[in-house]
């Protein structure tokens, strides 16, 4: 028969992974809000002539910004080779790109180069790093938690059962005494 701290321990075990999960969840949640407020600037690192493909009206983004964690830039220089590309003629956005201005008629389309500095901020990398992580891994299990819960719900009502036929024996309800 089933032993009532099997029962209890299965409950008991559920409710823990049901609170922790949902501990989990809130943690994760938080994480971006946190990492922005409290992210470390790593200013300075320098780019040296990486190749811009043009510098017109077309929008372009320098390598660095697809790196995690990546804070924004600062152009040092723009030039095609021989002539400096002067920061009237080029727009730098925050999220490391590039654009003519408008109302120029540029078009410096070959030998372009640039150097710049880039900010890293590592602990909002570390943040994206963890809720893309702790998501994937909760996509790969969420497919397989009907199941866990439905085998612990058939183990906990067998062990209900169970105890009800020992304490129906004990009780020795329904024998055949008369009076």
């Amino acid at each position: 028969m089933v032993e009532k701290g099997l029962v209890m321990s299965l409950a008991i075990g559920v409710a823990a992974l049901i609170i922790t999960t949902i501990v989990a969840f809130v943690v994760v949640q938080n994480v971006a809000t946190v990492d922005d407020d409290i992210s470390t600037a790593i200013a300075g690192v320098r780019v040296t002539n990486e190749t811009l493909t043009a510098v017109n009206g077309t929008t372009y983004t320098v390598a660095k910004a697809s790196t995690t964690g990546f804070g924004g830039f600062t152009v040092i220089r723009i030039w095609n080779g021989t002539e400096i590309i002067g920061s009237g003629n080029y727009t730098a956005g925050s999220a490391g790109t590039i654009v003519g201005t408008a109302g120029r008629t540029l078009n410096y389309t070959t030998g372009i180069k640039i150097i710049y500095d880039w900010t890293h901020k590592p602990t909002e990398g570390t943040g994206d790093r963890m809720i893309t992580n702790f998501t994937s891994g909760v996509d790969n299990i969420g497919n397989k938690i009907p199941t866990i819960l439905l085998i612990a719900a058939v183990v906990l009502i067998l062990g209900i059962l169970g105890l009800l036929w020992t304490q129906y024996k004990k009780m020795d309800i329904g024998s055949g005494s008369s009076l």
